[in-house]
């Protein structure tokens, strides 16, 4: 379910795809009263213009953290 939510929506935010994957686990799974999640917060940038090489993301980067209930 997580894979597919990530694989599916298309956002330029990690917080709004954690919050779509949790949204989805409690309203796809019922007994689930309350979701956590935590996503690293890097962005790849690109090596050169127009290419498919990317580097390790630049500071600042850290871990957000999600918690969603019922």
């Amino acid at each position: 379910m997580v894979h597919q939510v990530f694989c599916s929506f298309e956002s330029g935010s990690i917080q709004q795809v954690i919050y779509q994957i949790g949204k989805t686990m409690l309203e796809q799974i019922l007994d689930v009263a309350e979701v956590h999640l935590e996503a690293n917060n890097r962005t790849w940038d690109k090596a050169a213009e127009g290419g498919d090489i990317y580097t390790a993301p630049r500071p600042p980067y850290g871990v957000l953290g999600l918690s969603l209930r019922r």
